[in-house]
This record gives C-alpha cells, sequence and structure tokens, in this order.
C-alpha cells in the first residue's frame, strides 16, 4: 500500500522554507499549513533550510527538518581543519536522513526563489514541485545566482505569485509559461489581528512615547534597508515639515536592526535639521502589529516589495497606506478605497497626499474602512488556503487548474482618490 493509500487518499506535501525568519513570506506560509493542518486536507511536513526564531511555529504546527544548523556549523569551526572533514560528513549524514524522511511525499511545495539547489537535490523524487513566488527584480538578484534561478525553473511544474507584480515579471522577464502561473495574493488570519483593540494598543502607544492626541502619526513598519526605502525617510520627512511646518505629526519607522552607532549615524540628519523629537526609530522584534495599530496612516516607502503582509496588517486596524506605484503589488490592494497611490519616487507628490489625509479625515476614516473591508473580503488566510488546496488537488491529478481571473498590477482609482489627488 502507498503512503498515499495510506493516508486515505491525503496528498503528503513537503513545504520548504528558505528560512526560519519573521519575515513576510516564511510567516505568510505557516498559516497557510496552520490551517491545511487543522483541516486535516493534507499531511504536511516542513523543511526548513536555514532555522530562525520560527522555528518553533513550525513545529508546533506538524513534523519539521532543518537542512542547516548554525549552531553545530559553529562548533565545527571551532576544531580547525579536522573541523571541516567532520562538518562536511556530518551534513552529509543529516541531509541523507533529511532525503529519506520526505521520500514519500507526493508534492513539493518551495516558498521563494532562492531553493534552486534543494530542489536540485529533491530532483530524484520525482515529484510535482510548486514554486510559491514572492520577489521581484532586484531581490532575485540579490537571493539566487544564474545557476540557482536556472534550477528554480528547471525543477518547478507550477507558480504561484504573490501578486499579479510578480506574475508579470515571471512571464516577461523570466519567460515562464503564463499557463504555469497563477497569482496567490498574501493572506493573514484577519480574526486574529482584529481580536486584538486597536484603540488599546493605539493609547498605550501614545501614552510611551508622549504623543497627543492631536498628533498625527505617520508610520512605517519595515526593515531600514535600501529597497524599503529607508533612504527616502529623512528627505521625506525634512521636505514635509518644509510645506507643513505647522502640522503636529510624528513620523515613525518600526523594524531597525543596526547597532547603537548606527543609530548615531542614522538619525544624526534628523538633530541637524531641527527635528529629532519628531521622529521615532524602533528596533525590529517580531511583533510590529502592536506599533501599526498606534498609526493614522500607514505609510509604504518600498521601491520594491511584491505584496507586503504589513499592508494587510494595516489594513486590519483600520489602517489606509499610502505608497508609489510600479513598486511592486502593494497598488493592487490599495487600488482607490484602501489608500493613496502616487507616482514612482514622487516625495513631492508624498507629502501632498500625507498633507490632505489629515487635512480631511472623513476622507482617512473612508479609506481604513475600505482597507478593512478589503482585507476581510480577499486576504483571509482560509480563502488562501482553499485556492491553495484546489491547485494542490490539480496538480497532483494532473488536471487543468482551475481558472480566476486574476488582478493586474494597474491601480484602478475611483473618484475619491482622483479627487484626493
Amino acid at each position: 500500500m502507498s503512503s498515499k493509500e495510506a493516508g486515505r487518499g491525503k496528498p503528503r506535501i513537503l513545504f520548504i522554507l528558505h528560512q526560519a525568519s519573521l519575515t513576510g513570506a516564511p510567516i505568510i506560509l505557516c498559516e497557510l499549513v496552520r490551517l491545511i493542518a487543522q483541516r486535516e486536507a493534507a499531511r504536511c511536513l516542513f523543511l526548513v533550510m536555514e532555522e530562525g526564531p520560527l522555528m518553533d511555529r513550525c513545529r508546533s504546527i506538524t513534523e519539521t527538518h532543518v537542512w542547516f544548523i548554525k549552531q553545530r556549523e559553529k562548533q565545527f569551526s571551532r576544531w580547525g581543519l579536522f573541523g571541516q572533514t567532520a562538518k562536511r560528513l556530518y551534513n552529509a549524514w543529516r541531509q541523507q536522513r533529511i532525503l529519506s524522511a520526505v521520500g514519500d511525499t507526493d508534492l513539493i511545495i518551495s516558498n521563494t526563489i532562492a531553493n534552486g539547489a534543494i530542489l536540485e537535490r529533491l530532483a530524484f523524487l520525482n515529484r510535482p514541485v510548486i514554486s510559491y513566488i514572492h520577489e521581484l527584480p532586484y531581490t532575485v538578484r540579490s537571493v539566487t545566482t544564474a545557476d540557482t534561478l536556472r534550477k528554480v525553473l528547471r525543477f518547478s511544474h507550477y507558480f504561484l505569485a504573490g501578486s499579479a507584480a510578480v506574475r508579470n515579471y515571471l512571464v516577461r522577464e523570466l519567460k515562464v509559461d503564463a499557463e504555469k502561473t497563477a497569482v496567490l495574493h498574501s493572506s493573514i488570519d484577519v480574526q486574529s489581528v482584529s481580536s486584538v483593540s486597536t484603540e488599546v494598543l493605539r493609547n498605550r502607544f501614545r501614552m510611551d512615547h508622549m504623543i497627543s492626541d492631536d498628533t498625527m502619526i505617520v508610520g512605517v513598519a519595515s526593515t531600514a534597508e535600501w529597497r524599503k526605502g529607508f533612504d527616502l525617510w529623512f528627505p521625506l520627512v525634512h521636505l514635509f515639515r518644509a510645506k507643513f511646518p505647522k502640522r503636529k505629526v510624528v513620523f515613525v519607522w518600526k523594524g531597525y536592526r543596526g547597532n547603537v552607532d548606527n543609530l548615531y549615524t542614522d538619525l544624526f540628519d534628523f538633530r541637524k535639521a531641527g527635528f529629532a523629537e519628531q521622529v521615532i526609530l524602533l528596533p525590529h522584534d517580531g511583533d510590529s502589529r502592536k506599533t501599526i495599530a498606534a498609526f493614522d496612516i500607514h505609510l509604504l516607502l518600498s521601491r520594491e516589495d511584491p505584496y507586503p503582509l504589513v499592508v494587510l496588517e494595516a489594513a486590519c486596524c483600520g489602517i489606509p497606506t499610502v505608497c508609489f506605484d510600479d513598486a511592486g503589488g502593494a497598488p493592487e490592494f490599495v487600488e482607490g478605497d484602501a489608500g493613496v497611490c502616487v507616482p514612482y519616487g514622487n516625495l513631492n507628490s508624498l507629502t501632498d497626499a500625507l498633507e490632505m489625509l489629515m487635512d480631511r479625515p472623513e476622507w482617512l476614516v473612508r479609506l481604513g474602512n475600505g482597507a478593512l473591508r478589503k482585507v476581510a473580503e480577499r486576504h483571509s488566510v482560509d480563502m488562501a488556503a482553499s485556492r491553495l488546496l484546489e491547485i494542490v488537488d490539480s496538480v497532483c491529478s494532473g488536471k487543468e487548474i482551475p481558472a480566476k481571473k486574476e488582478q493586474q498590477a494597474i491601480v484602478v482609482k475611483n473618484q475619491l482618490t482622483k479627487e484626493l489627488l
């Protein structure tokens, strides 16, 4: 009897995480697998390429294997030349055991475009592979080589894209057959986020940072890096203060990972310009939702972001997003009723949009309500899990993937947004 028959027809799915980090793609996949396992719709297991803070969450959901263990790597490095030999032998033994443990897999779902090497190692299983891609050109360049990228394209039978923007990139730039692609937008457990009292978190944040009720909070929740537009933060704040000096506003960046020296230099310009007290730089701690809940406006400065989970987290709190056009998948959510999109890189338009929202609180509420409604209607993890299982069933049975009307990466601005801009 095959393993599939033993499992009463339920497919055994191997989910590959490139790393167990507290970032969008791993968190999204973890929640999808959690729901699939709860439904008992499939027999799931994780293969985590690199351990991290999400490991406990993975293990609480299902059987989990780790390909690289950093702590063991460090131990071997202390042994000099002998340690290098021991490390190679140990890793070969461990990895062979893992390959044996996943041998009765019916389907492989690889999360991200960075898994080319492991897909090649698993090719001997001769099982269908679905690659769930969350990356756009800059990130692809950062996390792949020409060789590993070719392996992903070669060994993947079907591609899920985290947004229409990602799908367009796969088809147009990487020449993936459009018939082998579908969009599966980022998803979130709407109920669990909404159950937290946004008002309580908002008041607590304002008390902790001594922010008055009549001061607006514009917040970014992201890692402080070039792709996320960290270098645009000071020019934006400087321009806003120059144009609207009487506006009472605090700018918050949540997700800073620098050390004390970096913190000094990154706040240096703000101090010299005389408005250091109007900016708050907070460290990454794995729980950005507590800070996001305090925002009046969620600001996305990203140059490239496939479909940011933070946009959905803000929407769950009834907070609209202001972002750039042509910078990834966020405009697919924002459209014209959940925030504002401005021309790419145009800080002047961005500051005007922020001021107009602050000056018209009824629009701010209306866009926030639109975001809350949309995240519930389109992006619940329950809906995403159902769609994923539908695709899994088709791939395992060799049937054609059920058609679904996909959004195009085009911002549809309704009359409200046109009037605002």
